[in-house]
């Protein structure tokens, strides 16, 4: 009887998992069925897994600072789609593969970029899981996109009740509850499935917050204890607890400062000076206050290119082309392999009646973009300026 019980329990626990299944799959169904019609390619979700575990594992990815392909941002300032790095990611994955690749071949390609990175030096990778594991825990939040970054900084200023205090009391509560974990399994499975995705991929505050309601629910179960620790005058217990959350909080504050503080500047200067300052007063033509914020995104980050190539453009549309001129060389220096600076230079001498440096740098542009119109109409005038000026040169 008891065993025919035991059978009926777990027939109903898999008729269960089975239903939730497929109630589950049916939002995902769609997508599939739409990435099949549109792009004739399998593809169950997205195609962009293979991008992501690369940003977040490959030889460049650190903890906090995800792996780009080169010129990335001067790649994305062009582009006239918002998220074009998905784009970049693929165009460059089929040129060097030499062929035109599916949405999912191109995310395969990444992938496998990325397992030949970690199989070249397992040890750094190893490093890299442990970081991200210490970061899960830390008191940062990390925000790719400027908007969310700006209101996280704003959001500092408030009396919130930050991460540092809900990681250590969740943590407490999770140990306090270990002795209930089959009744609690699915709270501890989905804390867990959170801390997963983050060493898979990035421990990004978008993947890593939705993992708080579940880690304030075992605070709670912690805070109650605590409660009844206090009632019956358990002062070993109580003190206890509160050492270790005092140690929780002081870890989830200094873990991976170093690291933390380098790239807090990086954001401050990229997603709050630059994208959120420089290129919203540069597109409003406020270009006095593009210059201020650019320099102030250089003054915090003096290696970043799309700050000055901006503030170039801010110069040259102030008439002030010396200082134009001098931005847009650093850009080259910064990005060598990229047409934009070559492209900017070459206009900017052609301004300044300097004929010969502006062929020189605008065919250096169109050797690396030979689909720029604007570049090539620019040399065809200067060949006729030149033949008209000279009737007896071929």
């Amino acid at each position: 009887m008891l065993k025919h019980g035991r059978q009926a329990a777990i027939s109903q626990i898999i008729t269960a998992l089975l239903l939730f299944g497929s109630i589950a799959c049916v939002p995902v169904l769609a997508v599939t069925v739409r990435n099949h019609v549109l792009l004739e390619d399998t593809i169950l979700v997205t195609a962009d897994a293979g991008k992501v575990f690369f940003h977040g594992n490959s030889k460049h990815a650190t903890v906090v600072r995800w792996a780009g392909i080169a010129d990335q941002g001067l790649i994305e300032e062009a582009a006239v789609e918002p998220d074009y790095a998905h784009a970049a990611f693929r165009n460059l994955a089929a040129r060097l593969s030499g062929r035109e690749l599916k949405p999912s071949e191109a995310s395969k390609f990444w992938a496998r970029r990325t397992w030949a990175d970690i199989g070249a030096d397992p040890g750094r990778y190893f490093r890299l899981l442990g970081h991200k594991f210490l970061f899960f825990f830390s008191n940062y939040e990390l925000h790719y996109i400027s908007a969310a970054y700006r209101e996280y900084k704003h959001s500092l200023a408030f009396p919130f009740v930050g991460f540092a205090w809900i990681i250590p009391l969740g943590i407490l509560g999770m140990l306090l509850g270990a002795n209930r974990i089959g009744h609690l399994l699915p709270l501890y499975g989905l804390v867990g499935l959170y801390v997963l995705s983050g060493m898979i991929f990035i421990v990004q505050s978008r993947y890593r917050i939705p993992a708080v309601p579940y880690l304030a629910m075992f605070g709670a179960l912690a805070l109650y204890r605590f409660s009844l620790w206090l009632q019956a005058k358990q002062a070993k217990r109580v003190l206890a607890a509160m050492v270790f959350l005092s140690m929780g909080y002081i870890f989830s504050n200094t873990v991976l400062q170093k690291e933390i503080s380098t790239t807090d500047r990086w954001f401050q200067a990229t997603k709050i000076h630059y994208e959120t300052g420089a290129r919203i007063h540069f597109r409003s033509g406020q270009y006095l206050q593009a210059v201020e914020e650019a320099t102030r995104a250089l003054a915090l980050e003096p290696a970043f290119g799309p700050a000055y190539n901006l503030r170039g453009k801010s110069y040259a549309l102030l008439t002030d082309y010396r200082a134009a001129i001098a931005d847009f060389k650093k850009v080259i220096q910064l990005h060598p392999g990229h047409a934009e600076g070559y492209r900017n230079l070459g206009f900017a001498y052609l301004i300044e009646k300097d004929h010969a440096a502006a062929r020189m740098y605008l065919e250096k542009a169109l050797g690396l973009n030979k689909n720029d119109r604007k570049v090539t109409a620019a040399l065809e005038r200067l060949s006729a300026a030149d033949t008209a000026s000279d009737p007896g040169r071929p």
